[in-house]
Protein backbone atom coordinates (compact mmCIF):
# COMPACT_ATOMS: atom_id res chain seq x y z
CA UNK A 1 0.00 0.00 0.00
CA UNK A 2 2.58 2.33 1.21
CA UNK A 3 4.38 1.58 -2.48
CA UNK A 4 1.02 2.55 -4.07
CA UNK A 5 1.06 5.74 -2.32
CA UNK A 6 4.71 6.53 -3.27
CA UNK A 7 3.77 5.07 -7.08
CA UNK A 8 1.43 8.21 -7.05
CA UNK A 9 2.76 10.63 -5.08
CA UNK A 10 5.27 10.29 -7.96
CA UNK A 11 3.43 10.52 -10.94
CA UNK A 12 1.62 13.25 -9.17
CA UNK A 13 4.43 15.26 -8.76
CA UNK A 14 5.92 14.28 -12.47
CA UNK A 15 2.56 15.51 -13.86
CA UNK A 16 2.43 18.79 -11.60
CA UNK A 17 5.99 19.10 -12.74
CA UNK A 18 4.65 18.68 -16.28
CA UNK A 19 2.33 21.39 -15.80
CA UNK A 20 4.37 23.37 -14.37
CA UNK A 21 7.03 23.44 -16.91
CA UNK A 22 4.59 23.72 -19.42
CA UNK A 23 3.13 26.45 -17.17
CA UNK A 24 6.45 28.47 -17.12
CA UNK A 25 6.87 27.52 -20.61
CA UNK A 26 3.64 29.07 -21.07
CA UNK A 27 4.95 31.77 -18.81
CA UNK A 28 8.07 32.04 -20.54
CA UNK A 29 6.54 32.21 -23.91
CA UNK A 30 3.79 34.70 -22.54
CA UNK A 31 6.75 36.59 -21.00
CA UNK A 32 8.96 36.43 -24.18
CA UNK A 33 5.82 37.30 -26.62
CA UNK A 34 5.13 39.78 -24.07
CA UNK A 35 8.55 40.55 -24.06
CA UNK A 36 8.16 40.28 -27.75
CA UNK A 37 5.18 42.04 -27.94
CA UNK A 38 6.92 44.57 -25.46
CA UNK A 39 10.35 44.37 -27.52
CA UNK A 40 8.02 44.92 -30.54
CA UNK A 41 5.91 47.63 -28.89
CA UNK A 42 9.25 49.27 -27.48
CA UNK A 43 11.04 48.28 -30.60
CA UNK A 44 8.47 49.21 -32.44
CA UNK A 45 7.72 52.40 -29.72
CA UNK A 46 11.34 52.89 -30.88
CA UNK A 47 11.46 52.51 -34.96
CA UNK A 48 7.85 54.50 -34.42
CA UNK A 49 10.36 56.75 -33.15
CA UNK A 50 12.62 56.25 -35.57
CA UNK A 51 10.08 55.15 -38.14
CA UNK A 52 8.39 58.49 -37.25
CA UNK A 53 11.93 60.26 -37.49
CA UNK A 54 13.08 57.72 -40.15
CA UNK A 55 9.01 58.23 -41.30
CA UNK A 56 9.46 61.56 -40.55
CA UNK A 57 12.77 62.01 -42.55
CA UNK A 58 11.85 59.19 -44.77
CA UNK A 59 8.70 61.97 -45.95
CA UNK A 60 11.19 64.42 -45.51
CA UNK A 61 13.30 62.49 -47.54
CA UNK A 62 10.88 61.38 -49.50
CA UNK A 63 9.64 64.76 -49.64
CA UNK A 64 12.77 65.99 -50.37
CA UNK A 65 12.63 63.37 -52.79
CA UNK A 66 9.89 64.44 -54.22
CA UNK A 67 11.09 67.83 -54.26
CA UNK A 68 14.45 66.91 -55.71
CA UNK A 69 12.56 64.79 -58.69
CA UNK A 70 9.80 67.21 -58.57
CA UNK A 71 12.61 69.76 -58.40
CA UNK A 72 14.78 68.25 -60.83
CA UNK A 73 11.77 68.20 -63.17
CA UNK A 74 11.48 71.69 -62.32
CA UNK A 75 14.63 72.48 -63.15
CA UNK A 76 15.25 70.26 -66.34
CA UNK A 77 12.09 71.96 -67.50
CA UNK A 78 13.24 75.50 -66.60
CA UNK A 79 16.61 77.09 -66.82
CA UNK A 80 18.21 73.65 -68.69
CA UNK A 81 14.82 72.37 -70.89
CA UNK A 82 12.46 74.53 -70.98
CA UNK A 83 11.39 76.54 -74.13
CA UNK A 84 11.74 80.41 -74.08
CA UNK A 85 9.90 82.59 -76.20
CA UNK A 86 10.17 85.64 -75.32
CA UNK A 87 13.31 88.12 -74.46
CA UNK A 88 16.99 88.24 -74.59
CA UNK A 89 17.40 85.01 -72.85
CA UNK A 90 14.84 83.15 -75.82
CA UNK A 91 15.73 79.79 -76.96
CA UNK A 92 16.13 81.83 -80.46
CA UNK A 93 18.20 84.30 -79.12
CA UNK A 94 20.29 82.55 -76.94
CA UNK A 95 20.59 79.52 -79.78
CA UNK A 96 24.08 77.98 -79.98
CA UNK A 97 25.81 79.93 -83.23
CA UNK A 98 29.09 78.91 -82.07
CA UNK A 99 31.69 78.11 -84.80
CA UNK A 100 35.23 77.46 -85.99
CA UNK A 101 34.70 77.23 -89.45
CA UNK A 102 31.38 77.63 -91.49
CA UNK A 103 31.05 73.52 -91.67
CA UNK A 104 29.98 73.81 -88.52
CA UNK A 105 27.29 75.72 -89.17
CA UNK A 106 23.80 75.38 -91.04
CA UNK A 107 20.77 77.80 -92.36
CA UNK A 108 17.50 77.91 -90.52
CA UNK A 109 14.33 79.72 -91.27
CA UNK A 110 12.89 81.81 -88.37
CA UNK A 111 9.52 82.50 -88.89
CA UNK A 112 8.87 86.28 -87.88
CA UNK A 113 5.28 87.35 -88.84
CA UNK A 114 1.63 85.79 -89.20
CA UNK A 115 2.56 86.82 -93.04
CA UNK A 116 4.81 84.30 -93.38
CA UNK A 117 7.86 86.72 -93.36
CA UNK A 118 11.70 85.13 -91.97
CA UNK A 119 14.92 85.77 -91.29
CA UNK A 120 17.85 83.37 -92.56
CA UNK A 121 19.59 82.42 -89.77
CA UNK A 122 23.21 80.79 -89.25
CA UNK A 123 23.44 78.18 -86.01
CA UNK A 124 25.67 75.85 -84.89
CA UNK A 125 24.64 72.37 -86.77
CA UNK A 126 24.28 70.42 -83.37
CA UNK A 127 21.70 73.12 -82.05
CA UNK A 128 19.34 72.25 -85.37
CA UNK A 129 16.57 70.03 -83.20
CA UNK A 130 16.72 72.52 -80.10
CA UNK A 131 16.02 75.70 -82.89
CA UNK A 132 13.26 73.80 -84.31
CA UNK A 133 11.40 72.90 -81.40
CA UNK A 134 11.65 76.36 -80.70
CA UNK A 135 10.45 77.60 -83.91
CA UNK A 136 7.59 75.34 -83.48
CA UNK A 137 6.26 76.02 -79.80
CA UNK A 138 7.48 80.15 -80.51
CA UNK A 139 6.71 81.20 -84.57
CA UNK A 140 3.91 83.03 -85.35
CA UNK A 141 1.29 80.98 -87.59
CA UNK A 142 1.63 82.10 -91.16
CA UNK A 143 -2.15 82.76 -91.17
CA UNK A 144 -2.91 86.47 -91.86
CA UNK A 145 -4.38 87.62 -95.19
CA UNK A 146 -0.91 89.04 -96.45
CA UNK A 147 1.97 88.01 -98.84
CA UNK A 148 5.39 88.11 -97.08
CA UNK A 149 7.99 91.04 -96.88
CA UNK A 150 11.57 90.46 -98.41
CA UNK A 151 13.68 88.30 -96.10
CA UNK A 152 16.14 89.23 -93.79
CA UNK A 153 20.31 88.34 -93.35
CA UNK A 154 21.92 88.70 -90.46
CA UNK A 155 24.49 91.19 -92.08
CA UNK A 156 21.21 93.18 -92.41
CA UNK A 157 21.03 92.38 -96.17
CA UNK A 158 17.09 92.34 -96.99
CA UNK A 159 16.59 89.72 -100.50
CA UNK A 160 13.51 88.89 -102.03
CA UNK A 161 11.23 86.47 -100.91
CA UNK A 162 12.17 83.47 -101.92
CA UNK A 163 15.74 84.95 -103.21
CA UNK A 164 18.51 82.26 -102.35
CA UNK A 165 21.11 84.61 -103.08
CA UNK A 166 23.00 84.08 -99.19
CA UNK A 167 25.63 82.07 -97.65
CA UNK A 168 26.40 80.48 -94.56
CA UNK A 169 29.69 81.95 -93.18
CA UNK A 170 31.55 81.90 -89.51
CA UNK A 171 32.79 85.51 -88.63
CA UNK A 172 34.07 85.69 -85.62
CA UNK A 173 33.43 82.01 -84.59
CA UNK A 174 29.86 83.04 -84.69
CA UNK A 175 27.77 81.37 -87.70
CA UNK A 176 25.98 84.45 -89.75
CA UNK A 177 24.01 84.41 -92.91
CA UNK A 178 25.65 86.90 -95.23
CA UNK A 179 24.22 87.90 -98.79
CA UNK A 180 26.34 86.43 -101.83
CA UNK A 181 24.72 88.11 -104.52
CA UNK A 182 25.41 91.58 -106.33
CA UNK A 183 24.60 94.58 -103.87
CA UNK A 184 25.85 97.87 -103.12
CA UNK A 185 26.66 99.76 -99.16
CA UNK A 186 23.81 101.54 -97.81
CA UNK A 187 25.33 102.95 -94.35
CA UNK A 188 26.54 99.71 -92.96
CA UNK A 189 24.17 97.52 -94.63
CA UNK A 190 24.61 95.91 -98.00
CA UNK A 191 21.38 96.21 -100.06
CA UNK A 192 20.91 94.55 -103.24
CA UNK A 193 20.80 95.61 -107.09
CA UNK A 194 16.56 95.59 -107.13
CA UNK A 195 16.57 97.89 -103.81
CA UNK A 196 17.11 101.52 -103.40
CA UNK A 197 18.45 102.38 -99.99
CA UNK A 198 17.20 104.78 -97.58
CA UNK A 199 20.06 106.33 -94.58
CA UNK A 200 17.61 108.18 -92.18
CA UNK A 201 19.62 111.14 -89.83
CA UNK A 202 17.84 111.65 -86.52
CA UNK A 203 17.52 114.51 -85.30
CA UNK A 204 19.52 113.77 -82.28
CA UNK A 205 23.26 115.30 -82.92
CA UNK A 206 24.43 112.36 -81.28
CA UNK A 207 22.32 109.61 -82.48
CA UNK A 208 23.52 107.30 -85.11
CA UNK A 209 22.21 107.21 -88.19
CA UNK A 210 20.09 104.29 -89.38
CA UNK A 211 19.67 102.66 -92.56
CA UNK A 212 17.48 100.06 -94.64
CA UNK A 213 16.53 98.65 -97.90
CA UNK A 214 13.51 98.67 -99.45
CA UNK A 215 12.54 97.14 -102.94
CA UNK A 216 12.61 99.03 -106.07
CA UNK A 217 9.48 97.32 -108.14
CA UNK A 218 9.74 98.71 -111.60
CA UNK A 219 11.04 102.20 -110.34
CA UNK A 220 14.91 103.19 -111.86
CA UNK A 221 15.64 106.38 -111.15
CA UNK A 222 14.69 108.75 -108.22
CA UNK A 223 11.81 110.23 -110.29
CA UNK A 224 9.47 107.35 -109.29
CA UNK A 225 10.10 107.40 -105.59
CA UNK A 226 8.07 109.52 -103.33
CA UNK A 227 9.80 113.30 -102.72
CA UNK A 228 9.34 113.72 -99.14
CA UNK A 229 10.59 116.86 -97.36
CA UNK A 230 13.54 116.57 -95.58
CA UNK A 231 15.03 113.58 -97.92
CA UNK A 232 16.99 113.74 -100.82
CA UNK A 233 17.88 111.23 -103.81
CA UNK A 234 20.90 110.40 -105.61
CA UNK A 235 21.85 107.94 -108.10
CA UNK A 236 25.16 106.46 -108.75
CA UNK A 237 26.88 105.55 -111.66
CA UNK A 238 25.96 101.84 -111.30
CA UNK A 239 21.87 102.91 -111.31
CA UNK A 240 22.14 102.27 -107.74
CA UNK A 241 19.69 104.65 -105.50
CA UNK A 242 20.24 105.92 -102.42
CA UNK A 243 17.41 108.28 -100.20
CA UNK A 244 18.90 110.51 -97.46
CA UNK A 245 16.59 112.12 -94.75
CA UNK A 246 17.60 114.28 -91.86
CA UNK A 247 14.66 114.46 -89.28
CA UNK A 248 14.35 118.02 -87.16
Amino acid sequence: MRSTLLVLACVLSVIGGCYGASSDDSDDNGGGGGAGAGGGQARGGTTSGKGGGSSGGSSAGGGSSAGMSSGGGVAEGGSNGAIVCEGDDSTIATIDKSCESAADCIAVQHTTDCCGSFTIMGINAGAEDAFLAAEMECAPLPVCDCIPTGTTLEDGTVIPYGDTSYAIACLEGTCQSVYAGDGFACGDITCTLTQHCTIIYPGQPDAPPSASCSELGDCKSCDCLPQLVGCGCMQDLGGNITVTCALP
